[in-house]
This record gives C-alpha cells, sequence and structure tokens, in this order.
C-alpha cells in the first residue's frame, strides 16, 4: 500500500509540473492568434479596429466610386459657359455603353450635369493638347446637337467628361 500511495504521489507531483511548464495547444493557439491580430493592427495602423472603417476602407472606398466608365452618345439640353475652361453641359444620354473593363453608372434616357475634364499642368491650368481642345469645343455645341463622350462619376459625384470621340 506504502508503494501505491508513493506511486500516486509521485504522479500528482509530476503532472502539476508539467502542467506549470507547459501551456495546453488551446493556451498556445490562442496567443499565436492575440500576436497576429496584434502583429495585423501594427502593420495597418489600426488605433482600435472597432471604432469604425480604416483609412484603407476609406480608400478603397473613394477608389470604388473613381472606377467607373461609360461610353455615351447624348444630347445637349443646354449649356452654361463662363469661359473656354469653366463650364457646365447638361444633356441626355440617347446610348450607354459599357467599357468590358469597368462598371457604367450612367443610365440610357437620364438627364445629366456633365462637367469637362480637362487635363491639367503643374501650374494647374489647362495644357493645350488634343483631349483639351477637343473638351473646349463641347461648349460651342448648341440644344439639340449630339456628342460622343467617355463619362465618368468622380468622388464628389459628379460627372466628369474624360474624352471626346470622334467618329
Amino acid at each position: 500500500m506504502k508503494n501505491f500511495v508513493l506511486c500516486l504521489s509521485v504522479l500528482c507531483v509530476l503532472f502539476i509540473i508539467s502542467s506549470c511548464g507547459h501551456k495546453t495547444n488551446n493556451d498556445l493557439k490562442e496567443k499565436k492568434k492575440s500576436e497576429f491580430a496584434k502583429t495585423d493592427s501594427q502593420k495597418l495602423n489600426y488605433p482600435d479596429m472597432h471604432k469604425g472603417p480604416s483609412s484603407l476602407e476609406q480608400a478603397n472606398k473613394k477608389a470604388a466610386i473613381q472606377i467607373n466608365k461609360s461610353v455615351v452618345i447624348a444630347e445637349i439640353i443646354e449649356s452654361h459657359v463662363k469661359d473656354s475652361t469653366n463650364f457646365l453641359i447638361v444633356a441626355k444620354t440617347l446610348d450607354v455603353k459599357e467599357d468590358p473593363a469597368y462598371p457604367s453608372l450612367a443610365v440610357k434616357g437620364e438627364i445629366y450635369q456633365l462637367f469637362p475634364g480637362f487635363v491639367l499642368g503643374k501650374d494647374k491650368e489647362p495644357v493645350d493638347n488634343r483631349k483639351n481642345q477637343k473638351l473646349r469645343r463641347l461648349k460651342n455645341l448648341t440644344k439639340g446637337q449630339n456628342f460622343k463622350a467617355i463619362i465618368y462619376l468622380d468622388d464628389s459625384k459628379r460627372w466628369i467628361i474624360q474624352d471626346i470621340i470622334s467618329d
């Protein structure tokens, strides 16, 4: 009986020693998860993951609205011209074609306020190039005339004429 109690005591001591010195598999998994989450948070610079969208998420939302493109044939309803680079065209889309690489947000038969998307130089003024020349000619169109263009919805929810397409 003494031997049995001695063996049982030794086993208990060994179990206690092994339990104190080593973590269980679940403990190790939880530690790895928390270390990964901490490392992931530090990499993405999240001050607190649950306080709102990250700057990465905000950038993705902003980019999502910029990546769209519609090829339209539109009829001029009216135009408001201040000068050669500052004007607004109100037009009705007669036809809308989607570029396979980009989603199209324009809808056939809808009326849009369109702003020219001039290429700007270092001084923030439109440069003299073929694209800008075609955009400038839009201000000369009158009610009822048609034009074919590439348009997109920008991040401020304004429709921009990216380019005029000549047939």
